[in-house]
């Protein structure tokens, strides 16, 4: 073997010890990303199932109570049969005492 020979196989032993260090390095540096991803997702999961969890009694009083509202308000066509009762001219009048 040669000396340029030796020189060049000792140059190409550090270079592929650089690049193995370079290679650990971004393998370290993907499995923190997905270990930090999966984190995150876990954090925002669970933060939304609690807040529901925590908000729930509440959502379900606004239910009850938006359910309830809505048997006590007249639908449409019962207001418009109410209008047609009434006719127009009485309409008018309760209209001109309505205006300022």
């Amino acid at each position: 073997m040669t000396p340029d020979e030796k020189h060049m196989l000792e140059e190409m032993a550090e270079l592929a010890k650089e690049n193995n260090k370079i290679l650990r390095s971004m393998q370290r540096a993907i499995w923190w990303g997905r270990f930090f991803g999966f984190l995150k997702w876990t954090v925002i999961i669970g933060l939304t199932l609690g807040s529901f969890y925590y908000i729930q009694p509440y959502l379900a009083a606004i239910l009850k109570i938006y359910g309830n509202l809505g048997g006590s308000v007249p639908n449409t066509n019962d207001l418009e049969q109410a209008l047609r009762a009434l006719g127009s001219d009485k309409i008018q009048v309760l209209l001109k005492n309505i205006s300022p």
